[in-house]
């Protein structure tokens, strides 16, 4: 009898240590899903703004350049990370999902 509990304590800690490491890869998919996500917009972005005519009196230098790259990078994180995304991170973790088996809900929720 002593051998059938050490057998099932030792399953139960094996599960408890697979739902671990599933909950983090879970969770490493959806950061990597919303980064894909801020990456795409943030391309979108740019390339938007390149598609404007210049409308400064002044010259824009580097400094500038490098702010505006940081503004967009910081505001599209934001974007993607908040109730109000495109829903691109949503959809590709959808798919990549059904390839690991991990269970998901079916309304859109935030990553």
């Amino acid at each position: 009898m002593k051998l059938d509990l050490n057998s099932a304590l030792q399953n139960h800690k094996l599960n408890k240590d697979i739902n671990e490491v599933q909950k983090a890869d879970e969770k490493k998919l959806k950061e990597a899903c919303s980064d894909f996500e801020s990456i795409f917009m943030e391309m979108m972005l740019k390339s938007m703004r390149s598609a404007l005519p210049g409308d400064s009196i002044f010259e824009k230098g580097l400094a500038d350049d490098i702010y505006q790259s940081m503004y967009d990078q910081k505001l599209t994180e934001n974007i993607a990370r908040g109730p109000n995304n495109l829903g691109l991170g949503d959809q590709l973790y959808r798919q990549l999902s059904r390839n690991k088996n991990i269970d998901i809900p079916k309304d859109k929720g935030n990553l």
